[in-house]
């Protein structure tokens, strides 16, 4: 047994806020190098405080500022340990895989994005909640748009897009729950709106702009196109971790087991249930392995979203509920986390059979083959489902036999996609980012004993019994089966949707939409005062819009230093105010 200490809240901002730190020094190029090491293993002292840390001191932590407050409670210290590791191993990875002129901007936004994620996961207040959520989602853009060619822009300007949307609908949730409870600390105002009549108005915007966040359909359209524009140690944590701050904000602002939202709640299932089957389906038929991926995370998310509403329809499955969504949270960020870093582990004469095997591994684990952490995660996840007094849970626990073997499908096309060519780009893995992920891999067969170190494995402690052993087993060799013999026969895909699928739809409302302003405004959006738009928006428009962000984002490439000198100052003026 881990021994337990009370963990002060002025110790929880300075560790979570060590990467900012050190992202501080980077404005010195001769410490440059050092800090590039550094990346990685400053992870470190915040998965050991998430391990120590004893629970439930929220209300004793110290205060800061204008009452902002940092504490644990169980399910921070779970989110905050495998979203640390992963941060670590990425840190890791990126060292040897991040090259060119825009090195040192890549790690101030990886280091930025990193004390954002840690420190979300240990407020206890709406005004730090948002701000390091909005800290964390403006930082990733520099992740996304890092390369520079089209398909990082495009992503980026989708991905950055739908943020502001996102945090949006969340500032007016936020503040109507702080108003009417008094107080800006979460527990206050989950209390207040378990009996507000606000209450439905606030869990639609906070649902729908998390859900951006979580990458839910039909909101995610941003994911598969990030994750393969974005450098892969990005990709690890844009999918492995930052993708759960929507789902911790979710347990975080709404008052689950404690107010009943039937409608709501049903509402929320059923696009959890399509979200599922949407991600897995349309993952099919993608031939870039990041793009699968980030679609088999939307299908993911989309669990999440099943659990939330299960919640909002019946408050006392929150208590079974909340399990399931920790495991099946640490589960997925770690394992999702690892798939990715193994897109750029390329197999060689030497270490080929190695990297294939793990690779297996990996896939085998996320497809749910049993004894691993993916069978794990599920059992939670079915003592929910039993509970339930949803109309249709009888359905829902008859399909997910038929995920499991979508799932296994797209992690055997995963290996074979990354089999022959490793990451975008062929770009060759060195020892340091090898290692890295050798260590991912052993954290995830490690699984059993992260539960145990948190209190929650004998919710999963069924998968390690026999009885249970076929009934996971079955989809994930009928999938490897079939996909063996698809494989023999050389059947290609005959469909390949578009990365973003539904974006396309999107884009022509939005054409629509533009053509509906009036010619003078659109003329001076424009500056052009004879280009008409014709189906779609007018080239002249599209090159004014992205000459635009263009020259915003080289001038912001070009003030690094000057960034992290204002960087600085405000870190001094936050402590200085503190004191």
């Amino acid at each position: 047994m881990i021994p337990q200490f009370v963990i002060p809240g002025w110790m929880c901002v300075g560790v979570t806020g060590l990467p900012l730190v050190l992202a501080l020094f980077l404005m010195i190029p001769r410490l440059r190098p050092l800090i590039y090491r550094l990346t990685g293993p400053i992870a470190l002292p915040s998965a050991l405080i998430a391990l120590i840390a004893q629970p439930g001191h929220f209300g004793e932590s110290v205060t800061y500022l204008l009452g902002v407050s940092a504490g644990f409670d169980q399910i921070g210290r779970v989110f905050l340990f495998f979203t640390a590791m992963m941060w670590f191993f990425a840190g890791v990875h990126a060292t040897g895989y991040v090259k060119g002129p825009n090195k040192a901007r890549f790690f101030a936004c990886f280091l930025i994005a990193m004390t954002g994620n840690f420190g979300l996961t240990v407020a206890n207040d709406a005004v730090a909640y948002y701000s390091l959520f909005a800290l964390m989602s403006f930082a990733s853009y520099g992740l996304v748009v890092h390369s520079g060619d089209a398909l990082a822009k495009r992503a980026s300007l989708v991905y950055i897009v739908l943020v502001v949307i996102g945090e949006a609908l969340v500032f007016p949730a936020a503040v109507m729950g702080a108003a009417g409870a008094d107080s800006v600390l979460l527990p206050d105002i989950r209390a207040y709106l378990a009996t507000a009549p606000e209450l439905p108005v606030v869990a639609l915007l906070v649902l729908v702009g998390f859900s951006i966040k979580a990458g839910v359909l039909p909101l995610h359209v941003w994911l598969p196109l990030a994750h393969p524009a974005a450098p892969t140690p990005a990709s690890a944590v844009l999918s492995g971790c930052m993708i759960k701050a929507g789902v911790l904000g979710w347990i975080r602002f709404l008052p689950l087991g404690e107010a009943a939202l039937p409608a709501i709640g049903q509402g929320a299932a059923v696009i959890g249930v399509v979200t599922m089957f949407w991600g897995l389906c349309v993952g099919l038929t993608q031939s870039n392995p990041k793009a699968l991926l980030a679609y088999s995370s939307v299908s993911k998310m989309g669990v999440m979203l099943l659990l939330i509403g299960l919640s909002l329809y019946e408050p006392e499955l929150w208590k079974t509920a909340s399990v399931a969504m920790l495991v099946y949270a640490c589960f997925h960020g770690i394992n999702k986390g690892a798939l990715f870093l193994g897109c750029s582990v390329t197999p060689s004469a030497k270490r080929g059979v190695a990297v294939y095997v793990g690779l297996a591994v990996l896939a085998a684990s996320f497809a749910g083959f049993p004894l691993l952490a993916g069978a794990m995660a599920k059992f939670p996840l079915k003592y929910a489902l039993k509970g339930s007094g949803l109309p249709w849970a009888t359905v829902i626990k008859t399909l997910l036999p038929l995920t499991t073997v979508l799932t296994a499908f797209v992690m055997a096309r995963f290996v074979v996609l990354a089999r022959p060519r490793g990451d975008q780009g062929g770009h060759k893995a060195d020892r340091l980012q090898t290692t890295a992920w050798w260590g991912s891999i052993l954290l995830l067969l490690a699984f059993p004993l992260v539960l145990s170190a948190f209190g929650i494995f004998d919710k999963a402690s069924a998968a390690f019994s026999p009885k249970y052993w076929w009934g996971a087993l079955w989809p994930v060799l009928l999938a490897a089966g079939i996909s063996y013999a698809v494989i023999r026969l050389g059947y290609r895909a005959a469909l390949e949707i578009p990365m973003g699928d539904i974006l396309g739809i999107y884009e022509r409302v939005l054409s629509f939409i533009v053509r509906l302003v009036p010619t003078r405004i659109r003329n001076l959006i424009t500056r052009e005062t004879s280009a008409p738009l014709h189906m779609g928006i007018s080239d002249q428009w599209k090159q004014n819009f992205w000459t635009f962000f263009t020259k915003g984002e080289i001038r912001l490439s070009t003030w690094i230093n000057g960034g992290l000198i204002y960087l600085a100052l405000l870190v001094a003026i936050i402590l200085i105010l503190g004191w």
